[in-house]
């Protein structure tokens, strides 16, 4: 549009300075004229090194007029990150939302950065500690990704805090591990003894992924993996998923053990999720992860809870339906039990998966990579 020459910063000094003082002072947000004008404002000081817009009340006008006609933008990201514009301006709270509606995308991690950098991470770690389990690990990802101090230090509080699920805090682990700068205070957290005992597996899986050897190697010497029925250690998952194993000894290993709280079809008791579409749902990696660690990923409605009665007697299972009146629990062994709630005292739901840990202990690393073979081909009839 322009072509400048040997004064390029003076001349678009007086360009931005001409398109000021023909600015009227009063104009609808919605004036075509208007928006031509801002935007070619915008365009202009963005072209100007180090230009502090702090100083000119109308390029502040204009590119806060720009900004609303943009908003949700990778430019209106671009733009906030660029003149630093103020957190009353930004709107600190659509950023947040733009974090967690986009956490693996460029626009959605600068966001999140964006939130931190003006201090108000708390919106973010709110959502990430919140009861919509869609919304608060996109929350923790996005917090991960940014490789930020205070990310990664919130995310570890939040792994190290109890009073979370364990799959909660096993997330934050996940997370944590997103960037270089996690990884390491992860692995730090690891050689200190810093991190609950029941993240030792999750932190294993994330640091043995890790791009830098030397950080696979001291994680490997800091934790001990599982071992198989044979009593050696197995190797990290993201080795395990490039096994291709057999089959038929994967479905046999299923009918030995996973039957007891598993469907696939009309085979075994409706208990846990039904796997009959499961290669559908998860990748090896995520198979291997269930098995393994069952309760760093508890399925949505699968949840544990421990239900005490008035008369002071208990009973444990999931929640199957609920009305106004009762309460109905799938006990272990697929039995359903309805209860009245009026004799209801307390309900409290479980830190940990129904689904205990150490089944690997059962089989050997053949068996293991056969059952998740097995499980890949339960996929929905085309």
């Amino acid at each position: 549009m322009f072509a400048f020459t040997g004064y390029r910063p003076m001349m678009l000094l007086l360009v931005v300075a001409s398109l000021m003082a023909h600015v009227a002072p009063v104009i609808a947000d919605d004036d075509a004229d208007q928006a031509a004008k801002d935007a070619l404002i915008v365009e202009t000081i963005q072209k100007i090194d180090n230009f502090d817009i702090t100083k000119s009340e109308k390029a502040q006008a204009a590119l806060s007029r720009y900004l609303k006609r943009n908003h949700g933008s990778q430019e209106y990201v671009d733009l906030i990150e660029r003149f630093h514009v103020d957190g009353e301006a930004a709107d600190l709270a659509d950023l947040a939302d733009l974090a967690v509606e986009k956490p693996r995308e460029t626009i959605g991690v600068k966001a999140a950065k964006l939130v931190i950098d003006f201090g108000q991470g708390q919106r973010l770690i709110d959502i990430a500690a919140g009861d919509d389990a869609k919304r608060a690990d996109a929350a923790r990802t996005a917090m991960g990704l940014t490789g930020e101090k205070a990310a990664v230090e919130a995310l570890m509080a939040m792994a190290c805090d109890m009073k979370h699920p364990q799959a909660v805090r096993s997330a934050a682990v996940q997370a944590i591990g997103l960037s270089r700068n996690g990884e390491l205070a992860l692995l730090e957290a690891v050689k200190d003894k810093k991190l609950p005992a029941d993240l030792n597996l999750s932190a294993g899986q994330v640091l043995s992924a890790s791009a830098d050897p030397a950080v696979r190697d001291e994680a490997g010497k800091l934790i001990t993996m599982p071992t198989s029925a044979s009593a050696t250690p197995l190797p990290p998952v993201s080795e395990l998923v490039k096994l291709t194993g057999d089959v038929a000894k994967g479905k046999m290993v299923f009918e030995r053990i996973c039957v007891a709280c598993h469907k696939v079809a009309d085979k075994g008791i409706d208990f846990g999720p039904n796997l009959t579409e499961i290669g559908d749902k998860l990748p090896k990696e995520g198979l291997y992860s269930a098995i393994l660690d069952p309760s760093a990923g508890i399925s949505f409605g699968f949840e544990g809870f421990t239900i005490t009665f008035k008369d002071g007697t208990q009973a444990i299972g999931l929640i199957a339906s609920e009305t106004e009146d009762n309460l109905t629990l799938r006990l272990p062994g697929g039995i359903m039990q309805t209860y009245p709630k009026a004799n209801i005292a307390s309900r409290q739901m479980l830190p940990t998966s129904f689904m205990p840990p150490g089944l690997q202990a059962a089989m050997t690393q053949d068996e293991l990579v056969g059952l998740v073979e097995y499980l890949t081909t339960l996929k929905k009839a085309k």
